[in-house]
């Protein structure tokens, strides 16, 4: 049985993502209204902004680009001052609701709309899901951790590291 090397993303993708994770990684805060009607649909954080008092990992400071189907990520209480995502209602449905887990936020393309991507940005990780997106934020003190499944492409724009595979784990280690 041959093995068979997941494709190269094109070049173009690439620089794309590369690019609108650099526009997403600016220090400025923005508050929700004004991020959605600047954005065009662009969600921020429903908690308002970060709160140094909250611990939080410093594992996705450095930029970097994650592609795959589908991208799950579970943190604690403050996540969501550390993610940003786009929606466009006509491509992605999205769904948010309260769990015994936690705050629960998923989007997925809609079945007509083969193509479309679903983009976020959690610190300075830029994350293209091309199936689905499930955010989890808890309640308790947890880690910070992103897996990806489906054709997996990683990428630090830094050191130029790149990891592919069929499914991809990243740990966020909160301090306690």
């Amino acid at each position: 049985m041959s093995e068979t090397k997941a494709p190269t993303p094109p070049l173009s993708t690439l620089l794309a993502i590369l690019l609108w994770a650099a526009a997403c990684s600016s220090t400025e805060k923005v508050s929700r209204s004004a991020s959605t009607e600047e954005a065009g649909g662009a969600v921020a954080s429903h908690g308002g902004a970060a709160s140094s008092s909250i611990p939080w990992t410093d594992a996705f400071t450095k930029p970097a680009v994650l592609i795959a189907a589908d991208v799950r990520i579970e943190g604690p209480k403050g996540l969501m001052d550390h993610i940003a995502t786009v929606s466009d209602p006509e491509e992605l449905e999205r769904t948010e609701k309260t769990v015994p887990e936690g705050f629960l936020q998923e989007v997925s393309v809609k079945p007509a709309a083969a193509g479309a991507e679903i983009k976020a940005q959690l610190d300075r990780l830029a994350i293209v899901a091309t199936r689905r997106l499930v955010i989890l934020e808890r309640p308790g003190l947890v880690d910070v951790i992103v897996v990806a499944q489906g054709d997996v492409y990683w990428a630090s724009q830094g050191s130029g590291e790149e990891k592919r595979g069929e499914s991809l784990r990243f740990v966020g280690t909160i301090a306690r």
